[in-house]
């Protein structure tokens, strides 16, 4: 499964671990970069998970795939609230 590309609820896995510098910085593991294609002066955007302590690191240039996802939620749950699709 391509759990970085994926918006299933399952699709998180265990990458790696590190420890936060004194400059704030943490270095992601050499796998999951190569995994993701992730290079040096890459931009990256954090994120708030949804649980206390828990956050996402994710790619810039992969913020429309989950504004896409979310969109097409909204769009159903619209639909919902206006009497419409009933599931």
């Amino acid at each position: 499964m391509n759990y970085h590309t994926s918006m299933k609820d399952d699709a998180m896995s265990f990458c790696g671990s590190g420890v936060i510098g004194t400059k704030g910085q943490v270095v992601i593991p050499k796998d999951l970069r190569d995994q993701l294609s992730l290079a040096e002066g890459e931009k990256v955007i954090f994120m708030n998970g949804p649980h206390e302590g828990v956050f996402v690191v994710m790619k810039a240039d992969k913020l429309n795939v989950i504004t896409e996802h979310l969109e097409t939620k909204l769009h159903k749950l619209k639909g919902i609230a206006d009497g419409g699709d009933k599931q």
